[in-house]
């Protein structure tokens, strides 16, 4: 629920704040929402993008996009202005944080076998932490890790593709490459 003060409610895992806008955003998993909330005045939290029970991926203006329940986001500062890239469940989004728009920069919700290659070949299976490497300023040579739950791997989103980092399965054993083992 939108509101100022102890009427906003929300169901959050993960947020970030935008250093250009001075808002916080929220990954609202189970409303489908990415939220934000003032960090000055009245404490107040609305919907950026996203709808309540429309949980399907739309892309575009903030008024047409909709979520399917984003787990995380973390910011990225590049030159050509301020975003956010949320995880959801199959999906990796980013969104401006000046007027909203959102587009897909990777997965893919049909397929549930390939694990690297073309960004919208790449099935995902639940992203659960993102995270980028400092310093890059432009969108060409970003570079994007993603914890993904499915098959307990560290993803790597570089110039346009998705590659398998570390492939692991369940335990708890510290490794390089497929040796590493975690839940």
């Amino acid at each position: 629920v939108d509101g100022t003060g102890s009427t906003g409610r929300m169901d959050a895992r993960s947020f970030a704040i935008s250093l250009a806008t001075s808002l916080i955003f929220i990954a609202d998993e189970y409303n489908c929402k990415i939220r934000t909330a003032t960090l000055t005045g009245a404490p107040t939290l609305a919907t950026a993008v996203g709808i309540a029970g429309e949980c399907f991926a739309v892309d575009g203006s903030a008024a047409n996009v909709r979520c399917v329940g984003p787990r995380t986001i973390y910011p990225l500062y590049v030159a050509k202005g301020d975003y956010m890239l949320f995880g959801e469940y199959e999906l990796v989004r980013k969104v401006r944080t000046s007027d909203f728009f959102t587009v897909t920069i990777a997965g893919d919700t049909e397929s549930s076998s390939v694990s690297s290659g073309l960004p919208f070949n790449v099935y995902f299976g639940s992203v659960w932490g993102i995270a980028t490497v400092p310093g890059v300023l432009d969108d060409a040579n970003a570079v994007v890790y993603l914890a993904v739950n499915v098959n307990a791997r560290l993803r790597k989103y570089e110039r346009g593709y998705v590659l398998g980092l570390i492939s692991a399965t369940s335990g708890t054993v510290d490794g390089t490459g497929s040796g590493a083992r975690w839940d």
